[in-house]
């Protein structure tokens, strides 16, 4: 029997890295990087480079930001795997204005 999947009409063109969804939920927290920095007991300059995109979100960030955030590990997870099959199918990567943000 050939499994069936679902269809979806959202098939974006662009991708956007996991970072831009951090920084937007750091900011309608009310929260900054230093504050996820020292939640995560990392560098603020790292917590940075993984917003901007210079770094991978790792399976260890993932469970990190799961506790730091209460968005479980696994959402994390997958927003990666997602942003990374959108590059390697050659989607533009695109930043949103909020990932642009300074720490």
């Amino acid at each position: 029997m050939k499994k069936q999947y679902a269809n979806t009409d959202f098939n974006p063109d662009w991708t956007s890295a996991p970072g831009d969804t951090i920084q937007e939920w750091l900011e309608e927290m009310g929260l900054s990087q230093g504050w996820l920095a020292k939640k995560c007991r990392r560098p603020v300059e790292q917590v940075s480079r993984l917003i901007r995109g210079r770094i991978r979100l790792t399976e260890r960030w993932a469970i990190e930001l799961g506790k730091a955030t209460t968005v479980p590990a696994e959402f994390w997870a997958v927003r990666e795997a997602q942003h990374r099959l959108g590059l390697a199918l050659g989607r533009k990567r695109i930043r949103t204005l909020a990932a642009k943000a300074k720490p």
